[in-house]
């Protein structure tokens, strides 16, 4: 290392520690001046006395030091010049809760509020002029790039879909509006859980009914000989005669034999009848 280059490295480590030093300051003759003097004069002393390998040693210390500073307050300053930009205002910010209720999004409202913010104030139009300028409009230029590719034919999506989305691509929204949105979806879901299951529990009923009311051919059949042959508890008919009847009525389909006949014209009369004869009220 030659001596220029040390006397460059022992120069930014005085400036560093002293940075209100200058020479004009040393020859000013204040108190100031001299005192500040005197201590930049012992510490350049205390440089040229440390080996060359520990004085570069505090020189990079030193430039790391002073390059994370000036980070820092370049991002504190680019933080104070977002807080001013009008959507970083608090009437900028959405009301989360209220658009989760909607049944649907534009893209473009997906994107803000996947920002937090008001679709209404936080347009495409707006954040186009900012997407170099702007922290939020770099973000929302990102997002906006992604969406537009993930569905370059659709304008419109639903907040579960959207939500979807950001998970399985790890894009940080805010919580409440994740909360709001399973929140919906999870009301949706049950009132479509009660809806299929009382369908389903209609339609067994309606099953059930059905299989209780069955009514076999030949019972049809009997019920018709009891209105046609006009028979009451007190007017049972004559078996023959209600034989003759069903076996009159049998067809190809509905086949009546002389048993199935005479079994029948027993059955729709009362036990008491007997086997024959008409009972007759006393």
């Amino acid at each position: 290392m030659n001596d220029r280059e040390l006397q460059s490295k022992m120069w930014f480590l005085v400036k560093q520690k002293y940075p209100d030093y200058t020479q004009e300051l040393s020859l000013s003759g204040t108190p100031y001046g001299e005192q500040i003097t005197q201590e930049v004069q012992a510490y350049t002393a205390e440089l040229q006395a440390i080996p060359p390998e520990e004085l570069s040693n505090r020189y990079e210390k030193a430039k790391e030091e002073t390059e994370a500073a000036r980070k820092e307050l370049s991002k504190r300053e680019a933080l104070h010049r977002e807080k001013q930009y009008f959507f970083n205002h608090p009437n900028a910010h959405a009301d989360l809760d209220h658009w989760s209720k909607a049944a649907y999004w534009t893209v473009d409202e997906a994107n803000a509020l996947a920002l937090g913010r008001d679709p209404e104030i936080v347009t495409s139009e707006v954040m186009e002029r900012h997407k170099n300028s702007s922290i939020l409009g770099i973000h929302y230029h990102k997002l906006r790039i992604l969406l537009q590719r993930e569905y370059p034919s659709r304008y419109n999506i639903s907040p579960a879909e959207f939500l979807e989305w950001v998970k399985r691509n790890e894009i940080d929204i805010p919580v409440e509006l994740e909360e709001s949105v399973v929140k919906r979806t999870e009301a949706k879901k049950d009132w479509k859980k009660e809806y299929e299951a009382l369908k389903e529990s209609m339609e067994k009923g309606a099953a059930m009914q059905a299989e209780a009311s069955y009514v076999s051919p030949y019972m049809k059949l009997m019920q018709q000989a009891i209105t046609a042959n006009s028979i009451t508890p007190t007017s049972q008919g004559k078996k023959d005669s209600l034989t003759q009847w069903f076996k009159d009525q049998g067809t190809s389909e509905l086949p009546v034999s002389d048993k199935k006949a005479d079994m029948m014209a027993t059955l729709i009369r009362s036990p008491e009848s007997g086997t024959g004869g008409n009972k007759k009220a006393s």
